[in-house]
């Protein structure tokens, strides 16, 4: 199909209900297909999951679909944009999953609608929504979404407001949603595809950092503390340590961005100093070389020099010297341009 990407090693992890036992990575990038056409290839792209997708253009900007949906065991994230449409997603499949999303909106407005009430989300906020009830989503150029969809019965046993927590504003100031929008990169890297240890790990990260931005229990945000939060935050001081790779002037407060002092907590100082360390110490061969200054060329040694090091040689043997000599021993210059003359290199007899 016409502006389908389908990986055919990857694709048989996303299968209908949509609850991924496999990584998997699925794309549409419908933007080179004629605009009438782009609403058809998205029921098309989602039909396959199990869901819906009916779509009915705004008029007030162009149909506007690029899509990419990746996949691990008990999690899916869509990231992309669906743009200048009024989209309605039903669930279509038969399966009993009580599976929720996260929608997170990194830029631009997006309105939503379920159960009655509307949202919407202004850039960096997020809500949780229900995927079992019919949703209606609206996204307003120029604008992008991060949308995770997790099993409603891990996530539920770490919130503290059990199921009175749909359709409501998480707000930009959230430290665990920030933590959340950057670590949701981690699942491009190679590893994640073929480490199964490395997929449940990560996926158990996600919960944690979910839980803790919507309201977690005590217990469930001390946890998180020690794996999701940690995990993101380390990940957070990886990326921005290899953005500034670049930098001659490589330090603690160079690397480590503004925007993540307020989502790093205190007792991740220590590890970020450590991490950092790390990290530049390893690159400073690579990083540092073509910045380097050139050792200055040795200077050729002339009497004086010799006679000096004949001089502090004999030392050891003559541990009294008069002052004079040791001005001279040592290089002081006035001895060098005005008493040169008189105690000088012939004035010291030869070893």
């Amino acid at each position: 199909m016409h502006g389908v990407t389908q990986p055919s090693s990857l694709a048989p992890g996303i299968q209908a209900g949509s609850r991924p036992s496999a990584a998997a990575t699925l794309r549409l990038a419908a933007n080179e297909a004629p605009e009438h056409q782009r609403p058809a290839l998205l029921s098309a792209f989602f039909e396959r999951m199990g869901v819906r997708y009916d779509t009915e253009p705004t008029g007030d900007a162009p149909v506007e679909i690029d899509l990419t949906v990746q996949a691990l065991p008990g999690l899916q994230l869509m990231s992309g944009q669906m743009l200048g449409a009024r989209i309605r997603r039903i669930r279509e499949s038969n399966d009993p999953t009580d599976d929720v999303g996260l929608i997170v909106n990194p830029a631009g407005h997006h309105l939503l609608s379920q159960r009655g009430r509307e949202i919407v989300l202004g850039e960096g906020e997020a809500a949780l929504v229900s995927l079992v009830d019919p949703l209606i989503s609206v996204q307003r150029p120029p604008g992008r979404m991060l949308a995770l969809r997790l099993l409603m019965p891990p996530l539920a046993s770490r919130l503290a407001g059990g199921g009175d927590c749909f359709m409501r504003r998480i707000p930009q100031s959230s430290a665990a949603l920030r933590l959340l929008t950057g670590y949701h990169g981690i699942v491009s890297q190679q590893h994640m595809r073929t480490s199964l240890d490395a997929q449940h790990q990560v996926v158990s990260h996600f919960y944690d950092l979910t839980a803790v931005a919507i309201g977690a229990t005590r217990d469930a945000a001390e946890l998180a503390e020690g794996c999701g939060l940690r995990a993101a935050r380390l990940h957070a001081i990886k990326q921005d340590i290899a953005k500034h790779l670049s930098q001659p002037a490589l330090d603690h407060g160079a690397c480590v961005a503004p925007r993540l002092h307020a989502a790093l907590h205190p007792a991740a100082v220590r590890e970020r100093r450590h991490e950092l360390d790390r990290l530049c110490a390893d690159a400073a061969p690579r990083v540092l070389a073509p910045h380097a200054r050139r050792p200055a060329p040795r200077r050729r040694e002339d009497q004086h020099d010799r006679a000096r090091r004949r001089l502090r040689r004999s030392v050891l043997l003559q541990p009294r010297l008069p002052p004079a000599l040791w001005r001279y021993a040592v290089g002081d210059p006035r001895v060098r341009s005005r008493g040169s003359a008189v105690i000088g290199p012939h004035a010291i007899a030869r070893e």
